[in-house]
């Protein structure tokens, strides 16, 4: 981490800009068949990023990339999706409280507990543990409290609804917005849940930088001891985040508010204790309070001038479906309607590959099987896989 001040920080990273926006919306692959719905432009030479070093544009493309999206489904809203490990199983989340398999039965309905889905809320994040014998669901209760509970799963993969037991409960009730509420197991094997800033508009009650609330926090949950600590804070929206399953490195996508939206780098161990700088910066400006803050520097943020307005963060590509798309950072934005992608050197620093012509409306979220191979899901409906074009 490094000091961030208003005019330091500016000049220091020397940032290309891309688009971004203000407030968001709410491994076998499988279904192998399906037919190619969307292709995407070839031959895209690296264009450009934005660079945590200022004497630096970042990496140059290896190789052209040429991705498509195939749609492997269409289910009622999904919100997240991941693999069941040790099965082929793709298990996704739908916003109003459904758990079912693609393409199939639904396992679980907690619609009951979710209520009536108003502003951002509803059932918004989906984990297994390591052994897949258990399932986290991050949600907003009817009350807009932010909640992580957890189910028993059977060998067969039925969920035992009276193992149910909550290991989150964060208050959330005066907006419907920032609840955040991605879950995702990390390198050390506890869970780590995001939680927005508790809603409206440049965090009126100050909950990023408190570090006595858990609102516009990460915090790790030890499912087997039940603690739950506060990770890191300054967040105003952690909407989407993942680990890098080669060196369990971070990355994490914060929402902006009127003008910038933002990627994060962290190295595993350097996240505890991290300060991400909302609400004194969005993105790499100053947006409130005066003086030095020893927060993380974003690698990469998109400006809202070109329609984007609410990002959506999601993987280091790791497959081997598509060699020339490994190590790259796949994202996208809810707004722009677009997967994106970012190569990364050895050092972090990202530069913008593409443009691609991949659309996926409403981009909601990204997902990654247990070969490495990415996902996005449109809240509209479809479910896609990115492919070698």
């Amino acid at each position: 981490m490094r000091a961030r001040s208003a005019v330091a920080t500016l000049a220091a990273l020397g940032v290309v800009l891309a688009g971004c926006g203000d407030d968001e919306p709410t491994t076998a692959p499988t279904t192998a068949d399906a037919d190619p719905t969307t292709t995407a432009a070839t031959d895209a030479p690296a264009t450009g990023g934005t660079a945590t070093a200022p004497t630096t544009a970042g990496p140059a493309a290896q190789e052209p990339l040429a991705l498509r999206l195939t749609e492997v489904a269409t289910v009622d809203a999904p919100s997240a999706l991941r693999q069941r490990p040790g099965t082929d199983e793709l298990w996704v989340a739908e916003r109003s409280g459904s758990v079912r398999l693609l393409d199939d039965d639904e396992v679980l309905d907690i619609s009951g507990d979710v209520g009536e889905i108003e502003g951002e809320r509803g059932l918004l994040g989906l984990e297994f543990s390591a052994a897949g014998d258990r399932l986290y669901l991050g949600f907003t209760e009817a009350n807009g409290d932010v909640r992580l509970d957890e189910w028993a799963v059977g060998a067969d993969g039925g969920v035992d609804e009276g193992s149910r037991r909550t290991l989150a409960d964060v208050e959330h009730r005066d907006f419907a917005n920032h609840n955040g509420g991605n879950v995702v197991r990390g390198p050390d094997d506890a869970l780590y849940f995001g939680v927005g800033d508790g809603g409206s508009a440049d965090d009126p009650q100050g909950n990023a930088q408190n570090p006595d609330v858990q609102l516009g926090k990460l915090l790790r949950v030890d499912a087997d001891s039940g603690d739950v600590t506060t990770h890191a804070i300054g967040l105003r929206n952690p909407w989407r985040f993942s680990f890098d399953r080669e060196n369990g490195d971070l990355w994490l996508a914060d929402v902006g508010q009127n003008m910038w939206e933002e990627v994060d780098h962290v190295p595993f161990a350097d996240l505890e204790g991290a300060n991400f700088g909302w609400d004194r910066f969005e993105g790499t400006h100053r947006f409130e309070g005066q003086g030095d803050l020893d927060a993380v520097v974003p690698v990469f943020e998109l400006s809202h001038d070109d329609g984007d307005c609410s990002i959506t963060g999601g993987y280091r590509y790791r497959g081997t479906a598509i060699p020339a798309l490994v190590g790259h950072y796949v994202f996208g934005d809810y707004c722009g309607g677009q997967v994106r992608v970012l190569a990364v050197d050895d050092g972090g620093t990202v530069a913008e590959v593409g443009p691609f012509d991949l659309p996926v409306p409403q981009l909601v979220s990204f997902a990654e099987d247990l070969g490495g191979e990415l996902y996005a899901l449109s809240l509209e409906g479809g479910i896609f896989r990115i492919d070698a074009g």
